[in-house]
C-alpha cells in the first residue's frame, strides 16, 4: 500500500518529464524501442486503432518512440500497482458520495477512462494518443465518479 501523498509526487513527478511519457491504448508503462513492439501494442486493441489511418499510426509511432507509454490504467497502474484496466481499477475504489467530496489521491472515474485527483481541484490523466500526461479542472472534465483505491492509504489528505 502506498500513500495518496506518494501517488501525487510520482503523479507530479511524470508531469515535471512529461516530455518522456506518451499515451498509447494499451500501453503499461513500458518504452517503445521499435516498429514491432508498436505494432503488438497496435494488435492488442484493433477495433480502437481502426480508427487510424496508416500515416497517423505513422505519427503515433513516431511520437511514442523512445518513451515510457500508458495508456490512462496504465497510469494509474503506476502509481497504485493496481495491474488492471480502468473498470477493474474502478471496482477497487470505495465511491465517494461525490465528486466534491473527493480528497487529493482519489481515483476519478467516467465509462471507460480513469485518472487522479491531485488536490485542489485538478486532476491529471493520460487521454488519449499524440498526447502525454495532462492535468485540468475536475469540475470541466465529464468525470462521473470518484473513489478511494484500495492500495492507497488516505490517511491526512484532504482536497486542498
Amino acid at each position: 500500500m502506498i500513500t495518496f501523498d506518494t501517488a501525487i509526487k510520482k503523479a507530479w513527478d511524470v508531469y515535471m518529464n512529461r516530455d518522456k511519457y506518451a499515451y498509447l491504448m494499451g500501453a503499461k508503462g513500458f518504452i517503445i524501442d521499435n516498429r514491432k513492439q508498436f505494432n503488438e501494442v497496435v494488435s492488442w486493441s484493433p477495433e480502437h486503432f481502426s480508427r487510424y489511418s496508416k500515416e497517423q499510426l505513422d505519427e503515433i509511432y513516431n511520437y511514442c518512440l523512445g518513451k515510457m507509454c500508458f495508456d490512462c490504467s496504465g497510469f494509474v497502474y503506476y502509481l497504485t500497482g493496481d495491474y488492471n484496466y480502468s473498470a477493474i481499477q474502478w471496482s477497487h475504489c470505495k465511491q465517494n458520495k461525490s465528486l466534491a467530496d473527493g480528497v487529493a489521491g482519489s481515483i476519478l472515474y467516467k465509462k471507460g477512462h480513469i485518472g487522479i485527483d491531485l488536490g485542489y481541484g485538478l486532476f491529471m490523466h493520460f487521454p488519449i494518443e499524440m498526447h502525454t500526461a495532462e492535468i485540468g479542472w475536475i469540475r470541466n472534465y465529464s468525470w462521473t465518479h470518484s473513489g478511494l483505491h484500495k492500495d492507497i492509504n488516505y490517511e491526512g489528505s484532504t482536497n486542498k
